[in-house]
């Protein structure tokens, strides 16, 4: 096994604990803090929606984080097939949806530099993986 595709391994698995790790710690020191406050919002009538829209959102989260993961998992599993390349026609929704994430958070104002920074090296972590996925799909370097 090459040192890229273990190291997609490590990424992998560290993705894995760290969707673990912000679910049940943010779940027992953040959100049922958050909860026990008396100045939630009151939404639709009660805190109930507020409450249920946080704890959504803060899993969801997590959720991305295990789907980061699969996606290591699999570039570290070589490059696919070409049986299967270009028989499903998702693949380019899924594209277009990509490049559209990706032109809109390049346009992104940031008004907080520690967002700023974030997005930056997310985007520099897709490029550098777009980047890994063509050229060892393409022939290049591994």
């Amino acid at each position: 096994m090459s040192a890229l595709r273990m190291l997609d391994l490590v990424a992998a698995l560290l993705a894995v604990v760290l969707g673990i790790a912000h679910s049940f710690l943010g779940e027992k020191y953040i959100l049922i803090r958050l909860f026990r406050r008396d100045d939630l919002p009151k939404l639709f009538g009660g805190s109930e929606f507020t409450v249920r829209t946080l704890r959504f959102a803060w899993h969801l989260t997590s959720i991305a984080w295990w789907c980061a993961a699969a996606l290591f998992f699999l570039l570290a599993q070589g490059p696919v097939s070409s049986a299967a390349r270009g028989r499903h026609l998702a693949w380019a929704v899924f594209l277009l949806i990509g490049c559209i994430a990706h032109l809109g958070m390049r346009q992104a104002k940031f008004s907080d530099s520690q967002a700023q920074y974030t997005a930056t090296s997310i985007l520099e972590l897709v490029d550098a993986t777009v980047i890994n996925c063509f050229s060892t799909r393409r022939g290049g370097s591994k």
